[in-house]
């Protein structure tokens, strides 16, 4: 590999780190995860953000409120966004 050359193969601390893969690090340690898994890793993270905001809407509405003034189309239709 010449010097300088990107998209290569890399070996870090006996690590190899492709082009694409997650690196996370912070003063106590470094985290590197290929890319496949850290694209899994994010989708779960969005469904259960999506998960938790549906509980979220679903105790407001066994709370009384009304989906429309939720999801702020109330507000929207009444020109108040």
């Amino acid at each position: 590999m010449d010097s300088g050359a990107m998209n290569h193969p890399v070996s870090v601390g006996g690590v190899v780190v492709n082009a694409g893969d997650a690196v996370l690090a912070d003063e106590n340690a470094i985290l590197i995860m290929p890319a496949s898994e850290a694209e899994a890793e994010a989708a779960a993270i969005h469904a259960a953000e999506v998960e938790a905001e549906e509980r979220r809407i679903l105790a407001r509405l066994a709370n009384g409120e009304v989906l429309p003034d939720i999801s702020g189309a109330t507000r929207l239709i009444a020109g108040e966004a």
